[in-house]
């Protein structure tokens, strides 16, 4: 069997596709979670960059929409979860203005 060498190991992960990851209001809370540090675990073994940047971007939409949800109903879940997107690259300052928008709003009913 001959490997294609324009297909690397990380874009044949099938953990979600780009068209699946458009809409994430209608993934569950703990999908957006498992599918969000999936997506940066297989970011840390790519090995073309722009690979390795698809799924940081996937991981970061993915996280960020479930620290949305996540808002004030666990602070210690937020506190980890803006931890996770800023050691994944993400904009300190964009991260202040999510929180406090996820504080200021009230905490969604699941």
């Amino acid at each position: 069997m001959v490997r294609d060498p324009t297909k690397s190991q990380a874009s044949s992960k099938t953990f979600q596709t780009e068209s699946e990851a458009q809409d994430t209001a209608s993934m569950e809370f703990d999908q957006l979670l498992r599918m969000g540090i999936a997506a940066a675990q297989v970011a840390t073994v790519a090995r073309r960059r722009r690979d390795r940047m698809q799924h940081l971007h996937t991981a970061r939409r993915l996280l960020t929409a479930a620290l949305r949800r996540c808002g004030q109903q666990d602070p210690d879940l937020s506190a980890h979860l803006v931890a996770v997107l800023l050691k994944l690259g993400e904009d300190a300052q964009s991260m202040q203005g999510l929180l406090a928008e996820c504080f200021e709003s009230p905490a969604e009913e699941p």
